[in-house]
């Protein structure tokens, strides 16, 4: 399946500031981290600004932003290895929780997510 496609610059700085807000993001994953950036950030104001003129000039309601030069449907071929990787994490950390005798309930009151 194909879909209308509309290309648009990216400096530098706006580059800068998508890597410095993803990392913000990474630490406290919420929509109104990422709405503050955006509010703080320059470049990611004008960015905001530009990509909503194009949905509206194509008249498109969503729209799918590719920072990449990879496809899309890459991602369903390294989703497979990922999960593995994931399984194969997570029964290592269960096996080391388990040896120290640490139950689930006990683990879930220390890593529940604050931000």
């Amino acid at each position: 399946m194909s879909f209308a496609s509309s290309f648009h610059p990216l400096g530098k700085e706006a580059a800068a500031a998508i890597l410095k807000a993803s990392s913000v993001f990474e630490e406290c994953p919420r929509p109104e981290t990422s709405a503050s950036a955006v509010k703080e950030n320059k470049y990611l104001k004008e960015l905001a600004h530009d990509i909503g003129i194009i949905a509206a000039r194509n008249n498109w309601k969503h729209i799918f932003i590719r920072l990449s030069s990879r496809s899309p449907k890459d991602a369903a071929f390294a989703k497979h290895r990922i999960e593995n990787l994931y399984e194969a994490e997570l029964k290592q950390v269960l096996a080391e929780e388990e040896a120290i005798g640490l139950n689930r309930d006990e683990i879930s009151r220390y890593t529940t997510f604050h931000c």
